[in-house]
């Protein structure tokens, strides 16, 4: 069952083998496009190639798909919540998951203290 959404945080600490992630997985997780872009990227520069696309596939799998309206909602978040500086990646994100009663699984300091969030500390 589905209960989590990954931010590319909680995406990396996973590559990383975080034990605090280890109940995270993509049996019982999805992820945005954008998610998995900023996981690429970056695993690219700390793993390589290879590494990067074995994590890119395992997650390509559990993608959630997104609208006009997923996007107005995600533009007006971002803004009401300007003062944490929320990335447009973890605003779509974060609604993503409010959309499906996913929580959102971050460590990023913008997400502390808000509802639908489960915020992990590396």
């Amino acid at each position: 069952m589905v209960k989590y959404f990954l931010d590319t945080y909680a995406l990396i600490e996973i590559a990383n083998a975080n034990e605090k992630f280890r109940k995270y997985t993509a049996e019982n997780a999805m992820t945005s496009s954008f998610n998995l872009y900023e996981l690429y990227y970056n695993l690219l520069k700390e793993m390589g190639k290879e590494q990067a696309q074995e994590y890119y596939q395992q997650f390509k799998q559990v993608l959630l798909k997104y609208n006009d309206e997923t996007i107005f909602q995600a533009s007006v978040f971002k803004q009401q919540h300007q003062k944490r500086r929320i990335s447009y990646t973890d605003a779509l994100g974060y609604i993503l998951a409010q959309q499906n009663n996913l929580l959102f699984v971050t460590g990023d300091k913008e997400f502390e203290h808000i509802s639908g969030v489960e915020f992990l500390k590396k």
